[in-house]
């Protein structure tokens, strides 16, 4: 019911004008007849939903939320009412405009907010969300349209709509998602965990979109967005806003830290930082050093048995960083990822190149010869080919000052284990061969590192599925891939989704439950929505490179080209129902010995693909010949 101004409500509310109108109701401008004519504001929920029992509860849930909030920053609640078969609630009236207005403004002169009125408007945000949180409130839809910005730069809060109460009778489902997807945080994509450092996180995505007048994660669709949040790093506030103060912007990518403990504990640490980083001096020291081993493998990122090690061709993995609560000096501490028991690649992967920022590329084939010197030592990088001496080796110190001690022993230690690996494997002994490798990789952790871990990982591919006891091993490497798969830039959907309802199925066998199924569902999602996406010209131009890759491989002799699967995960991105892609990379990975991604592929088409074509016969029947060959004796 539309509703003819100006009209009264309760004998004692004139609705003079409309403020704006949203999809659950239109809130107008009013004056209070018997308070002295008080200009209020009243939300009036559309008659169309009045009915709706979910809806009628959100709205009630609004006043009985904010009624029992006392802030200067959080629009007060004055009443609530009945009116013509719907429900209305009588607040305060906030003279002045939303924050997406203002930034609105900002964008249409490439003009960002200054630094000093960022930190005022986000410093009062913060501290009314300590404030609500401390009342046992979540807001859950932070968002520069419920951010009300007076003349004087006083904010309020308002919509309170989906906030949640620790108290109240209204639950949200288990791994539903309530907020807009450009502001939410990772645990409301996923449904889960959500709290106050959730609001803060949705608040730090606010302030980097004032300070440089775009959100930092935007796609075509809303599932894009939300997977963004979960996987991808946002670009530094620098690249788009030179001016803005180092310090600034560190605060605000830390209220955007996957994980929550990276966060700041709650609003009111949030909002003392923000007005210290417009401090005369203020500044920012970001400490990356190399990891030590042991770090690393705190982190996540060398594994021993239960986390085997997987070097994954092509995968560019994002770095994250996050504040250390306990640590005054302000330096930067290396994030763990946001699910670290469970998602440990996120991350941490690319701990070693901090000190540039950059992305590491892992290239598992091209395992480079060239570091062995004529008389069969080591020979490392800065060191002169023909000086390949122990004394040499011994009296050369690496960049990161730590003495590394190569002597001919150690060589012919590493050759013997190459060797008896070689004899196992062409025996079949796959678990016997990884174990041998695994337990000099133990003894001799620096020593040709990233040959082993590529090794490792080729080892682990090749396990039997019919073993109980690598099994484990075995969906930890798919869970980690698919990671990788998701974190690269930019992500390949469809095959990460594969290898992780691959580990899922994995790990379901081995201890009934997977804590991650909504963040499947998620991916699923976002895979069927971009299916029939496709390049025009890049595809042809890729499709064309995949027919003469298919015609080099059809000699069976001959080589895998290097750039094989490259050029056919492209080709599944783009398009992830052209199933016979996917069988083609799994040929690829099965002639490169990399035997479980090539089951993963195949089960993925077996199940994926439709009844009637013939890619669903084909990736059984290869599946299961695979399997054959992989049964030990």
């Amino acid at each position: 019911m539309s509703f003819t101004l100006p009209f009264i409500i309760d004998d004692k509310y004139r609705c003079e004008s409309i403020i704006g109108k949203g999809g659950m109701g239109t809130v107008y401008k009013a004056v209070q007849l018997n308070m002295g004519n008080r200009l209020v504001a009243i939300k009036v929920l559309n008659e169309d939903l009045a009915g709706d029992e979910e809806f009628r509860k959100r709205f009630e849930n609004e006043a009985n939320t904010v009624g029992q909030l006392q802030h200067e920053n959080i629009v007060q609640i004055y009443d609530r009412l009945d009116y013509e078969h719907t429900y209305c609630i009588v607040m305060e009236f906030v003279d002045g405009e939303s924050l997406q207005r203002i930034i609105d403004h900002a964008v249409e002169t490439n003009t960002p907010l200054s630094d000093a009125r960022v930190v005022r408007i986000g410093a009062q945000v913060a501290r009314a969300l300590k404030v609500a949180n401390d009342g046992g409130i979540t807001h859950r839809d932070i968002k520069p349209d419920n951010i009300l910005v007076l003349k004087d730069d006083t904010v309020k809060i308002t919509d309170f709509g989906i906030a949640l109460r620790e108290d109240s009778t209204i639950k949200t489902q288990t791994g539903v998602s309530l907020g807009t997807p450009k502001f939410m945080s990772p645990e409301q994509v996923i449904g889960r965990g959500v709290d106050g450092q959730s609001d803060l996180y949705s608040l730090g995505v606010c302030l980097y979109y004032a300070l440089t007048c775009r959100v930092p994660y935007d796609a075509e669709n809303p599932i894009a967005v939300a997977t963004k949040h979960l996987y991808e790093t946002p670009e530094p506030i620098s690249k788009f806003n030179s001016s803005c103060r180092p310090a600034l912007a560190q605060v605000v990518m830390e209220a955007m830290a996957k994980q929550k403990p990276d966060r700041f504990a709650n609003g009111d640490e949030m909002a003392q930082a923000l007005e210290a980083s417009l401090g005369d001096g203020a500044t920012v020291s970001i400490e990356t050093p190399r990891p030590h081993k042991s770090s690393i493998m705190e982190h996540g990122v060398v594994m021993s048995e239960s986390h085997p090690h997987t070097p994954t061709r092509g995968i560019k993995v994002g770095i994250g960083a996050g504040r250390d609560k306990n640590n005054s000096t302000g330096i930067f501490r290396f994030a763990k990822p946001l699910m670290s028991s469970l998602w440990p690649a996120i991350v941490a992967v690319l701990i070693v190149i901090g000190i540039v920022g950059a992305s590491l590329l892992v290239q598992r084939s091209t395992v480079s010869d060239g570091r062995t010197g004529a008389n069969g030592t080591l020979a490392r990088p800065g060191m002169s080919k023909t000086d390949t001496s122990v004394g040499s080796i011994i009296n050369n110190v690496n960049p990161f000052g730590r003495e590394i001690i190569y002597p001919d022993r150690i060589t012919a230690e590493y050759k013997t284990m190459l060797y008896n690996v070689d004899q196992l494997t062409s025996q079949g002994e796959i678990i016997k061969a990884r174990q041998l490798m695994e337990d000099f990789h133990t003894k001799r952790p620096d020593f040709h590192s990233d040959e082993i871990d590529m090794r490792l990982d080729l080892l682990t591919s090749q396990l039997p599925l019919s073993v109980a006891d690598v099994q484990k091993l075995l969906a930890a490497r798919r869970e980690r891939k698919g990671v990788a798969l998701l974190s690269q830039t930019p992500p390949n959907l469809p095959l990460g989704l594969a290898y992780m309802t691959a580990a899922r199925d994995m790990f379901k066998g081995l201890t009934g439950t997977y804590e991650q199924e909504a963040e499947i569902g998620l991916l699923e999602s976002q895979v069927k929505a971009t299916t029939g996406t496709v390049n025009n010209a890049a595809f042809a131009k890729l499709s064309a490179r995949a027919d003469e890759i298919l015609s080099q491989m059809s000699i069976k002799s001959a080589p895998v080209p290097s750039d094989a699967e490259d050029v056919l995960s492209q080709l599944i991105s783009q398009q992830p129902t052209g199933y016979s892609r996917w069988i083609e990379l799994a040929e690829v990975f099965r002639r490169q010995g990399y035997t479980d991604d090539a089951r993963v592929l195949l089960q993925y088409v077996e199940r994926q693909a439709p009844l009637s074509g013939d890619e669903r016969k084909i990736a059984g029947r290869l599946y299961r010949s695979l399997e054959k060959q992989t049964v030990p004796e």
